[in-house]
């Protein structure tokens, strides 16, 4: 607290006294020009650029202005505006003729600010509680990447509970706890904002995402997690992060085999929903009312506006047309997928037998039970900020055909 008052005490002394010796400066330029041979010299080639560069004139400004730690410099003289072309000059001006006790004050004040980024951001870590489970070294510090969790351990048990109650045939081969230190810190607090708009329930769930192509290491290892803007371009519910209330819509729609090892991959979020805009069955082109324009839902580039007008939803969430799109025939596994790239186009491959192998045959049967109960497979959420989502653990697994 004593290095941020005088922080504050010596930085609003700064800027005072650079404020006043502005307008002094500005109202001097107006009045007087350097000489013509000077105005050329330092002026040079170009006349466009009108940059300001400070340099000596004959002593008439009241550095007084400046306050009490400027007052030994006023022998130095005074300062008027020209154009610098090139900027160079102006720096190596501003550092000749500022005199030492400014310089210095500039200085301790850079300092201050330095030192009062590093105490608030250390106070931040200090506030954020990390969850029981978290490998911590000497110092509460967490240990950052993907920590293997031991088989057989209480944590490990759980999460093979909860994947084969959502997942019937599934088989957990490993799990790997996410420690990402500043990526928790702002879904910790995210989640404490949420609660605090209402009424202390920030509606956190655990839901599931598939990275795809993109190995899950990435998105977890990165500073913004499940970044909207890079993770999903305009689906069924716009531009968002999507989640899904059970695994297999994310197993089926976009795997993620966990090449070179054995499986596929999954990501177990905890996501804070707030308050839930819901869309019902509707999807892609469907319209409404948000905010008094009417708007198709797939052209969603934020969270959607409350029909009260009380500002917005912390999410939304829909059940994709309760998954009757789905077309049986086109079900195919990952090894034979549904589409191919020709040409740097999506092409959709028909094949003109049935399927043929085990996994196509295991793709036709979740394709078949996705369909038989749309409401419930088809449940996604969306979130438009990356710090509303936390990829807690990583799953590799195997399921049986």
């Amino acid at each position: 607290r004593d290095l941020a008052a005088a922080g504050a005490q010596d930085l609003g002394r700064l800027v005072s006294a650079v404020e006043a010796k502005a307008a002094i400066i500005v109202g001097d330029a107006a009045d007087e020009q350097p000489p013509p041979a000077q105005r050329r010299r330092l002026e040079g080639h170009s006349q466009a650029d009108a940059r300001p560069v400070l340099t000596p004139k004959a002593p008439y400004l009241d550095w007084r202005a400046l306050g009490d730690a400027a007052l030994a410099a006023s022998a130095d003289g005074g300062m008027l505006i020209v154009p610098d072309p090139s900027r160079t000059r102006a720096v190596w001006m501003a550092r000749q003729h500022m005199p030492v006790s400014l310089r210095a004050m500039m200085l301790q004040n850079d300092h201050l600010k330095d030192e009062l980024s590093r105490t608030k951001l250390e106070l931040a870590h200090a506030r954020v509680q990390y969850p029981s489970t978290w490998q911590l070294q000497i110092n509460d510090v967490p240990v950052q990447g993907l920590i293997d969790v031991p088989q057989g351990s209480d944590e490990f048990n759980e999460r093979e509970q909860l994947l084969q109650a959502k997942l019937p045939g599934a088989n957990l081969l490993q799990l790997r706890r996410v420690q990402n230190q500043d990526l928790y810190s702002r879904y910790f607090f995210e989640r404490k904002l949420t609660a605090e708009r209402h009424s202390g329930n920030a509606n956190e769930r655990q839901l599931w995402m598939s990275s795809g192509p993109t190995p899950p290491d990435v998105l977890c290892n990165s500073a913004h997690g499940v970044d909207p803007m890079f993770y999903l371009q305009g689906g069924s519910y716009g531009v968002a992060a999507y989640f899904a209330e059970d695994p297999l819509y994310s197993h089926f729609i976009r795997p993620c085999p966990a090449q070179p090892q054995e499986g596929f991959q999954l990501i177990l979020a905890q996501v804070v929903l707030g308050d839930v805009k819901e869309f019902g069955s509707a999807m892609g082109n469907a319209r409404f009312d948000n905010g008094g324009k009417r708007l198709a839902i797939g052209d969603l580039k934020q969270e959607p506006f409350k029909e009260d007008g009380s500002g917005q939803y912390d999410s939304w969430t829909g059940t994709e047309g309760d998954m009757r799109w789905l077309q049986p025939p086109l079900a195919r596994c990952w090894v034979h997928p549904r589409e191919v790239k020709e040409n740097g186009r999506k092409k959709t491959q028909w094949y003109s037998k049935a399927p043929d192998c085990d996994g196509c045959r295991a793709a036709l049967a979740q394709c078949k039970a996705m369909m038989a109960d749309g409401p419930r497979y088809g449940r996604q959420y969306m979130i438009a900020r990356f710090q509303k989502a936390y990829p807690q653990y990583v799953l590799r697994y195997s399921l049986s055909q």
